[in-house]
């Protein structure tokens, strides 16, 4: 620690209010933030000191691959949604997507990762192969006007430049922003940062608060950037994906907060109920008449809209044990709200016209009923 007089204003290297009087091998300055920054340490810089805009919260959800609602394992992938808030875009010859939830992660900040296979086949002229995610408009607010930055885990069999994209085009003034990060070392989990533009010269936000803000993608390659070829059982595997404003990347944080408030996140985009014993109830139900049924579900989060689409398993309507038929469940008309869902069940006869009921597992411990309001 340099010891001393501080210079007078003849000598000081201060010219602006706001300055602070630093060191590195000699006196220096170091100019005053902008309104609003805070002054952080940073080991980086000569004099160890630099201001930046505070944290802004993680915009990415289910970034550390917590929560994999509609299962583990997901093979023939094209356009499918996988981990929670997670899809993907693959266009190209023998195209053969396999995505998996993963135990191999960069370090004990998480439990699963998510991986991105080609298996059985090559392929070629490959335009998009990536995972991506949707961020809402509403979410995506904060970092209109500013310079942001993305993080992430990456992990991949192939050295050499792989895709990222970041595109801000929905929003006035937005950039649809291609570039690429390398992959120097195979099969070895590699931190990486990505300066985000996209976002910096947006005058208004001119898409919906409950429509797409902004895309995401991560892979062997996105639009213009990355591989055109692939061998059989290329992959590529991310994990704690993070978009904040900045232009320094800080420690990784769950969108939600908690592993708790993380689910609810995801849970506004899709919200399923698995059975955990052979009968489980999931609803109770209403019969119209011998052959149909309705149900009324209210979810624990309010959802981003109305559901568009259920996802169902081995359901059936009965008392109890008793399951009297196998039912399709399909989304009522103009029932539905983002706060509950109404679900017409068709099936077999057995029904008694005005009778309650209950929607179940139908003898399957892997039943399951899911509402879709994804972007």
């Amino acid at each position: 620690m340099a010891t001393g007089r501080v210079p007078t204003t003849a000598n000081s290297p201060l010219t602006a209010k706001g300055d602070l009087f630093t060191y590195s091998t000699a006196s220096a300055r170091l100019a005053v933030g902008s309104n609003g920054e805070t002054l952080v340490a940073d080991s980086s810089t000569s004099t160890g000191l630099r201001y930046q805009v505070p944290k802004t919260n993680n915009v990415i959800v289910n970034g550390n691959l917590d929560w994999w609602q509609r299962g583990t394992s997901f093979t023939s992938v094209a356009s499918t949604y996988t981990a929670d808030r997670w899809t993907c875009s693959n266009v190209g010859t023998g195209v053969s997507l396999t995505v998996t939830q993963d135990t191999s992660v960069p370090n004990p900040n998480s439990k699963y990762s998510i991986k991105y296979q080609q298996v059985t086949t090559s392929a070629s002229a490959i335009t998009e192969y990536c995972g991506r995610q949707f961020i809402e408009q509403s979410n995506i607010l904060p970092l209109l006007g500013k310079t942001c930055v993305l993080s992430f885990w990456y992990k991949s069999n192939k050295t050499g430049s792989h895709g990222v994209r970041i595109y801000g085009s929905y929003n006035t003034g937005g950039a649809d922003q291609i570039t690429t990060f390398t992959v120097s070392v195979a099969d070895t989990w590699e931190y990486k940062t990505v300066s985000v533009t996209a976002f910096a010269a947006v005058s208004a936000p001119s898409a919906t608060a409950t429509s797409s803000g902004a895309i995401v993608d991560l892979g062997f390659r996105v639009n213009t950037a990355g591989f055109t070829t692939l061998s059989a059982n290329d992959y590529f595997q991310f994990d704690q994906v993070q978009l904040e404003v900045g232009s320094v990347a800080t420690p990784f944080a769950r969108a939600g907060g908690t592993i708790q408030g993380e689910l609810a996140a995801c849970q506004r985009y899709y919200y399923r109920q698995t059975s955990s014993q052979l009968y489980s109830i999931f609803a109770s139900a209403i019969a119209e008449n011998t052959t149909t049924a309705y149900t009324y579900t209210a979810f624990p989060v309010t959802m981003r809209v109305a559901p568009t689409s259920i996802d169902y398993s081995t359901v059936g309507i009965g008392n109890s044990y008793n399951i009297l038929t196998a039912v399709t469940p399909a989304v009522q008309a103009n029932t539905q709200s983002p706060y509950a869902g109404a679900v017409k069940c068709t099936g077999g006869s057995g029904l008694t016209a005005g009778n309650a009921y209950y929607l179940t597992a139908n003898n399957s411990a892997t039943a399951y009923l899911a509402f879709n309001a994804e972007i």
